[in-house]
């Protein structure tokens, strides 16, 4: 008799299967949560992150390497004003500051 099969989901499902994944400042404060990974399909790592934004529930890509792992914590290592102000200035960019 064979042993049943579990399947195993692969990382991307498990990333998508995660509540809200939040992001914060070093100093702690939340600027807002991940909605979506790009990940590439032939390296299998993850790009960027489609930002929330807290304050104001703005939609921003930011490129993965702009954050740190701190403590199991996912940490914007880009200024939130530094944001905000990038944000600003771009206009009608749908959000894809260039950070």
């Amino acid at each position: 008799m064979q042993s049943p099969t579990i399947p195993v989901p692969n990382a991307c499902e498990l990333i998508m299967q995660t509540q809200q994944w939040l992001v914060k400042t070093r100093q702690g404060g939340v600027v807002g949560h991940v909605k979506s990974l790009t990940i590439c399909h032939c390296s299998k790592r993850i790009v960027s992150a489609l930002l929330v934004l807290r304050n104001s529930g703005q939609q921003v890509q930011i490129p993965w390497n702009r954050f740190d792992m701190v403590e199991e914590q996912l940490v914007l290592r880009v200024p939130v004003d530094r944001l905000t102000r990038e944000l600003q200035s771009c206009g009608e960019t749908h959000g894809q500051a260039h950070l």
